[in-house]
């Protein structure tokens, strides 16, 4: 949390130094750099008081809350499944959003899939008799906010980052202990598996890994630069090799396996594009992006191999 801060001041004043050597103005230049965090921590207390005004206009004896689940807390196992399903920044992120509730006798965490992106829905679910601590603690990843610290009998942990302070926080603890509570005099649930942990949503699909992914979309890269050169003459280039270039870097974000068939058909667009210009504009020099791209889509055709069972 104290990193975070930190780097908002840092950040702020980086920008404040950049417009002061701009501008010539300090007091422009003050403004800037301390109206960033100020902001930022304005943005913070907002979502937090929306959050507390949320829970306290629950029922006490319903928990569900929402926060961020960080991967670090996880067994292995559990991280790889979790992170699958936010598609290509799932390696990236340290937690990410779900929501929390009981419901006959397990403690259910969900995520439920956004739409136009590459993130599926993840459920899971706890039986409240394997839980046999519930602790709330400082944020580890987050500035204004708390952290709730389910401890399993097991031995594991699971960590949700909670966008409230520390009182309704505590307030969120005691609603799952008297769930569990509740859970241990109805005799509710019993573990499942090693963990006590189940995945009950369905495995997100298989993925490019990100290194392969991200050298394929790059291949995109040259030939837009080449149409960009001469954009102003070659219109046809320009336009494909833009459309080419957004449509590589979806499919680097999704990590989708058809991302091997599909950028040596963009690049093979992207070679008649140049090849249209040159008739167009009689210039024989288009046909080297023509060439470029022909060469690259051949390259890429030919690398191209069924997904390894690592990725």
């Amino acid at each position: 949390m104290l990193a975070s801060a930190i780097a908002l001041f840092v950040g702020g004043a980086a920008v404040g130094a950049r417009v002061a050597v701009s501008t010539h103005n300090v007091a422009l230049a003050i403004a800037t750099g301390l109206g960033i965090p100020a902001l930022s921590f304005g943005l913070i207390l907002i979502s937090r008081l929306a959050a507390e005004r949320t829970l306290a206009a629950q029922p006490i004896s319903v928990f569900a809350v929402s926060g961020n689940l960080d991967f670090s807390s996880l067994p292995q196992q559990w991280q790889k499944a979790a992170r699958d399903t936010l598609g290509g920044v799932g390696a990236r992120v340290p937690s990410m959003g779900v929501t929390l509730t009981t419901e006959d006798g397990y403690l259910r965490i969900a995520k439920r899939r956004v739409a136009f992106t590459a993130k599926f829905p993840f459920a899971a679910k706890v039986p409240l008799t394997s839980i046999d601590q519930v602790r709330v603690g400082k944020s580890y990843l987050s500035i204004g906010g708390s952290s709730l610290n389910i401890s399993l009998a097991n031995g594991g942990e699971i960590r949700v980052e909670l966008r409230v302070g520390q009182v309704s926080a505590n307030e969120v603890a005691t609603r799952l202990r008297n769930a569990i509570s509740k859970a241990a005099l109805r005799e509710w649930g019993s573990p499942s598996g090693a963990d006590g942990l189940e995945i009950i949503s369905p495995p997100p699909p298989a993925r490019t890994s990100p290194g392969r992914s991200f050298i394929l979309a790059s291949t995109v890269l040259p030939v837009w630069v080449v149409a960009m050169v001469g954009a102003r003459h070659g219109p046809i280039a320009a336009a494909v090799t833009t459309l080419a270039l957004f449509g590589a870097q979806w499919l680097n974000f999704t990590r989708s396996l058809s991302i091997r068939r599909v950028i040596p058909i963009l690049l093979a667009a992207c070679a008649f594009a140049f090849i249209g210009d040159g008739v167009l504009t009689d210039e024989p020099i288009r046909l080297v992006g023509a060439a470029l791209s022909g060469l690259l889509a051949v390259c890429v055709a030919r690398q191209s191999r069924p997904p390894h069972p690592s990725d």
